[in-house]
């Protein structure tokens, strides 16, 4: 394949540039060609008696050229870009320096010319990782909602037919798909967890918690474990430990459990031990937890894979004890992630020791104390029997599942609540608004944020935006990293993730019923508005890139947001007119697209609303429409697109909008 000569050089006569345009490199192609053909810098004093210019001498000298040198420009990894090259007049020979400025002429040339390459192949490997990470999260949120809902069902059920069975072979097998179930749901939840690990999406929430309490709640769930067995399980206290200690109590609770069941799941016989000690580390404290097993062992070869994710220490493991392999990858990462170690000991036949450390600081203030396991735990369970207790409230359910409202209706009536149900966000609104009429309005509201027509998220806001200050409880068997969050953004109170579990459902219910004023939970949505409304407007001053989408089609939004979010925009999704008008202020986003049809509000009104209001983003109308309607442009939207929008011209329209307000503030921060 040849390549052609393609000149760039203005201050050379035009017809002589058309002249070489597209001669195929060669060997005796003047001065560029022979360079880029060789490799090398090619110095021509007089083109009418060089070889090199045989070919091209005649209309070298029809426009006046005399000589040329020319130096190939060469990139970073040393291919060929193109030549620099210099023409004179006359005949002429270089004097000293001249080559070597023209050497550092064709160097600079070549970054000016990689740069932009470099650039343009880094933006299109930023937006496959971007795609690559969206289609990723996704994935997992839809797995996680499509396996994590049924076996919700699943579960509940089982517990609805224990409380009806009397027959011991009956409760038997119920109690069989029970423990299957949780088991599936364990291993559901590894990979979901080294997933989230590996995208960066799982946090540590660093908090002030009772160890006595963690320790307890470990015994409680993992003696069930050992009954029947002949494993004798003990939580053992060494000395005296600090009352307070400082971590994140979810994930130091999954990595004991998790270090517990697999020493019993390993030890046919014998004994398991937590033992907890707290050890001094200079001028600083570390909690030891060592989980010690008599069971079969670690042989030396096979410790050097044992945390890698999905992988056993020996594959005959698997086949006899079951299992994914993940959950020791899981540990370690959590422990490191809590700013700990985790270490293993271990001897083929003897058994093994898994040792957790954990600093906590300084400990300052804080008093120590014995840890009598049993006691706290005794009363732990006393705590969730008064829990149980009957609840005095009126309820909203809100799923399109029935069989999860049937169980969550279940759950609620058992405690004594009154429940009414609904089937999406808009029955459910309709739903509030009855009550309210009526006089008999909802003391609560739990409300699944995954559902068509109207989805949780769009409710929870069109609620909030007309002045509903009852509690919300967001329920969604999404298992995702940022899940609670959005929940409490758009205005939820708490969050209950699926499956449910009966005692923590109720014991929220009655927290946000009983134990909190209306008025503390609307101070503390304002508390969570104003942090939003900040962390928004900075991220909106730094790069523009905030877009809420407004479409009455669950589906049709998500679509857009999809491609907007391909392009590093992040998005905010709601489904009417008052929500959007609400969400203005709340996101600060610098662009809205929004269909014009939607069920509460037409687009006309939302535009001249917003104009009124002070809002000067980009407004771009999608319609059904295909051609201009100038009502819209005159109330107020910038940009009118049919729909379904073109991607290229919807993200053109944006960038173009991001890019101004980016320089516009620019300007503003150099005048001040």
């Amino acid at each position: 394949m040849t390549t052609p000569l393609q000149p760039w050089a203005p201050r050379l006569p035009q017809a002589y540039n058309e002249a070489i345009d597209g001669i195929a490199v060669g060997p005796y192609v003047g001065s560029c060609g022979s360079a880029v053909c060789r490799g090398e810098r090619v110095v021509v004093e007089d083109i009418q008696s060089d070889p090199l210019w045989k070919e091209f001498k005649e209309v070298a000298g029809r426009h006046g050229l005399g000589a040329c040198w020319s130096q190939p420009i060469r990139a970073s990894d040393g291919r060929i870009l193109g030549t620099t090259a210099i023409y004179f007049p006359t005949t002429r020979a270089p004097v000293a320096g001249e080559l070597k400025a023209l050497e550092s002429t064709a160097h600079f040339a070549g970054i000016a010319i990689e740069r932009p390459q470099a650039q343009a192949a880094l933006r299109e490997s930023e937006k496959n990782a971007r795609q690559a990470s969206v289609s990723k999260s996704e994935f997992l949120a839809n797995m996680s909602h499509e396996i994590r809902t049924p076996m919700a069902a699943i579960l509940g059920h089982a517990d609805v037919l224990l409380t009806h069975l009397k027959d011991a072979d009956n409760r038997g097998c119920v109690d069989t798909i029970k423990r299957n179930g949780n088991h599936l749901l364990e291993l559901i939840n590894d990979i979901l967890d080294l997933s989230r690990i590996e995208a960066g999406k799982l946090d540590v929430e660093l908090e002030s918690c009772k160890l006595a309490e963690i320790l307890a709640d470990i015994w409680s769930l993992m003696h069930i474990r050992v009954e029947g067995r002949a494993v004798d399980l003990q939580v053992v206290c060494d000395g005296k430990l600090p009352t307070f200690i400082s971590t994140d109590p979810k994930r130091l609770r999954q990595v004991l459990i998790n270090l517990i069941g697999n020493a019993i799941k390993f030890t046919e016989e014998g004994q398991v031990k937590l033992l907890t000690s707290c050890v001094r580390r200079e001028e600083q404290y570390a909690i030891r937890f060592e989980v010690q097993d008599t069971g079969i062992g670690i042989s030396q070869e096979h410790m050097t894979k044992l945390f890698k994710p999905f992988s056993q220490a020996d594959s005959s493991v698997t086949r006899k004890f079951g299992g994914t392999g993940l959950g020791l990858s899981i540990s370690k990462r959590l422990v490191s992630m809590l700013g700990g170690q985790l270490t293993v000991a271990s001897q083929l036949g003897v058994g093994s020791t898994f040792c957790v450390e954990l600093p906590v600081g300084e400990l300052k203030d804080v008093a120590f104390s014995e840890c009598e396991i049993e006691k706290v735990s005794n009363e732990a369970e006393a705590e969730v029997a008064r829990r149980k207790e009957s609840l005095n409230c009126r309820i909203l359910l809100v799923d399109d599942r029935r069989d999860v409202r049937f169980l969550a209706q279940h759950i609620l009536e058992g405690a004594g609540a009154v429940t009414v149900t609904a089937t999406d966000g808009r029955e459910g609104i309709a739903a509030i608004r009855t009550a309210e009429e009526e006089g008999v309005p909802f003391d609560i509201v739990v409300m699944d944020m995954q559902m068509p027509i109207m989805d949780g998220y769009a409710a929870t806001s069109e609620l909030r935006a007309k002045g509903f200050n009852r509690p919300i409880i967001a329920m969604t068997a999404n298992a995702m990293a940022g899940d609670a969050e959005r929940c409490l953004n758009v205005g939820c109170d708490d969050y209950q993730s699926k499956p449910v579990d009966a005692a923590e459902l109720i014991s929220k219910v009655r927290r946000l019923t009983e134990t909190i004023s209306l008025e503390t939970l609307q101070a503390n949505r304002d508390q969570r508005k104003a942090a939003m409304r900040n962390a928004n407007s900075a991220e909106t001053n730094g790069n523009h890139k905030r877009v809420l989408v407004v479409d009455p089609s669950v589906d049709a939004a998500r679509a857009t947001a999809a491609l907007l979010e391909l392009e590093g925009y992040r998005t905010t999704l709601c489904h009417s007119g008052q929500a959007a008008m609400h969400l203005i202020t709340e996101a600060s986003p610098s662009c809205m697209v929004m269909d014009v049809a939607l069920p509460d509000m037409n687009g006309q009104e939302i535009a001249r609303e917003l104009r009124r209001n002070g809002f000067r983003g980009l407004l771009i109308a999608l319609s059904n429409k295909t051609e201009k309607d100038q009502d819209l442009l005159e109330a107020g939207f910038d940009h009118q697109l049919m729909k379904p929008a073109p991607k290229g011209k919807l993200v053109e329209l944006i960038s173009a909008h991001a890019d101004k307000s980016g320089l516009a503030e620019d300007e503003s921060s150099t005048a001040q």
